[in-house]
């Protein structure tokens, strides 16, 4: 689970959350063109520490304009909350776990709005997308079905609830996303840290409204982060 900190400059630190039996993850939140706040905060671009919605206990990570009454995104973003140094120096397998919650725009653009999951292996020099395509996902999580990618798989294009829409509340685990790669075993033998990055489109003409007309008033925009988790299992030494 994650117990968070917010900062009032542009980093966040973050108390730790459990990571299996490999080590423990810390979060920080770096942003470009960003503002920063915490709980009940009225920053505009920001990751914001939020006690609005979560899949366990109090709080999640939320990125959306607070001053938007559609918890719209701001145009231009690329913001990300990043986790500090996690050793799978002695991994013999390791898994990403994480819920997220969203209701992004699904129309093309460049880019268009969506968040992307990055990997460093040598402390933020390079980022490896652990995502296919500029995007992990769009829509609003929970809402497809498992044969819309065109597979039997327990995985679709918006995430798979644990079991409906109503009782998860639309939270959705990262493995159930299609275009999301959660298997971290070829990054044994490393310190790796993992970063979850959201980019909105700057087109004047583009929209960033994410209450989709489908869904029976969702009630909520952004992008929601909660319960990340890397488990694996260890070499014996």
């Amino acid at each position: 689970m994650i117990g968070l900190v917010a900062g009032r400059t542009n980093r966040h630190t973050a108390s730790q959350c459990r990571v299996g039996n490999i080590g423990y993850i810390d979060f920080s939140s770096y942003c470009n063109r960003c503002e920063i706040s915490g709980k009940g905060g009225t920053a505009q671009d920001i990751w914001n520490l939020t006690d609005s919605m979560s899949h366990s206990g109090n709080y999640s990570w939320a990125n959306f304009n607070a001053t938007s009454p559609e918890d719209d995104m701001k145009p231009g973003l690329d913001n990300y909350l990043m986790s500090m140094p996690v050793d799978l120096t002695n991994a013999r397998i390791a898994f990403l776990s994480a819920y997220v919650k969203f209701n992004l725009n699904d129309d093309d653009g460049a880019p268009p709005d969506g968040f992307r999951v990055e990997i460093t292996k040598d402390n933020g020099i390079t980022w490896e997308g652990i995502n296919m395509g500029v995007r992990s996902s769009w829509g609003v999580s929970g809402t497809g079905q498992d044969i819309e990618d065109g597979m039997i798989d327990g995985m679709a294009y918006t995430g798979l609830c644990d079991s409906d829409i109503v009782t998860d509340d639309y939270w959705v685990e990262v493995g159930t996303l299609t275009r999301v790669k959660v298997d971290l075993s070829s990054y044994s033998g490393h310190a790796i840290q993992i970063r979850f990055r959201v980019v909105t489109c700057n087109h004047p003409d583009y929209e960033h409204n994410y209450h989709k007309p489908i869904i029976p008033d969702p009630n909520f925009g952004g992008f929601y982060i909660d319960d990340v988790i890397v488990m694996g299992e260890t070499i014996r030494t």
